[in-house]
């Protein structure tokens, strides 16, 4: 798996995880989904979004170390 595919199967998982939560709204709107929300849905988007950011930086370091290491024509 190539990590362009890894970050797109990551991103659609945030997707899908996102549109499940907003679904919870439906059957749970209190304090204590209010709490969750706050202690673990927003760190994990948070750490989600730091995640594909890094991702990316990393798989154009690749691209730049291969561009770099091909032989010129």
């Amino acid at each position: 798996m190539s990590m362009n595919s890894g970050q797109a199967k990551l991103k659609d998982a945030h997707k899908a995880l996102m549109a499940q939560w907003e679904r919870s709204l439906e059957g749970w709107d209190d304090q204590r989904r209010a709490d969750f929300h706050g202690r673990y849905i927003e760190e994990l988007d948070a750490r989600l979004r730091a995640a594909m950011g890094a991702i990316g930086r990393l798989s154009e370091a690749f691209a730049q170390a291969r561009r770099e290491c091909e032989p010129e024509r």
